[in-house]
């Protein structure tokens, strides 16, 4: 008497790779989460006046995450999953805001406000990702 065991490895790899889909994204997630909670710390830069209002705001100081005064950066914090014939290989965390890359590595004329940067060095972030990565493969 003899017993066959066969194992469906293509479809074993395929529901991985859908877990790691996920995985992918929900770190994504985090990481964004991480970065706006970040921008909204207090601010200790100079105060300005709004242009056109009398309203007053703090500016970031150097090394501090952007000033959040119009909301567009903030707002434009997303991921970009791109598709590798349906299954997700990176995830891109970024905006679109032409002014970002200047805040994140300053200028000439102006020091660095860094959110990105700081978010992935943040051994908190770091702790956050590294979480999320054991909870889904726990689930696998």
């Amino acid at each position: 008497m003899s017993v066959t065991i066969q194992l469906n490895l293509k479809n074993i790899v395929d529901r991985i790779e859908k877990k790691i889909d996920v995985m992918l994204i929900d770190i994504a997630k985090e990481c964004i989460r991480y970065i706006k909670s970040i921008m909204r710390e207090p601010k200790t830069g100079r105060i300005y006046i709004v242009p056109g209002t009398k309203q007053k705001y703090r500016a970031s100081a150097p090394g501090e995450t952007p000033a959040i005064r119009t909301g567009r950066l903030f707002q434009s914090i997303s991921h970009t999953a791109p598709d590798h014939r349906g299954k997700i290989k990176s995830i891109e965390i970024g905006t679109n805001v032409k002014y970002a890359p200047f805040l994140e590595r300053g200028t000439e004329k102006m020091k660095k406000r860094p959110a990105f940067a700081r978010a992935f060095k943040d051994a908190e972030s770091r702790k956050k990702i590294y979480d999320t990565i054991k909870y889904h493969f726990r689930r696998i």
